[in-house]
């Protein structure tokens, strides 16, 4: 199962998602209206800090434009620059 059970997901912050090598690692970043908030991440602590690649920065955008179809681009990169991506 990838997603724990909602009970799961109230209790606890964090799970490795088994045989997922980059990407094994769940973690509820907040709540929403008592709904967890998730994100995936990488299953190392050793990768180097740095600015996101262009296509980190495309998906994102891309993701963005799918959830708030609403949004115009100049929306989206005010969100994008206020949550610190260039």
């Amino acid at each position: 199962m990838l997603v724990p059970p909602f009970d799961e997901l109230a209790r606890a912050t964090e799970w490795h998602i088994a045989d997922v090598r980059l990407y094994g690692r769940l973690m509820k970043v907040g709540t929403e209206d008592a709904h967890p908030i998730l994100t995936f991440s990488a299953t190392r602590d050793d990768f180097g800090l740095g600015a996101p690649s262009e296509a980190c920065i495309k998906m994102i955008v891309c993701g963005l434009e799918e959830t708030y179809p609403s949004l115009c681009e100049s929306q989206t990169l005010e969100y994008r620059n206020r949550k610190g991506h260039p």
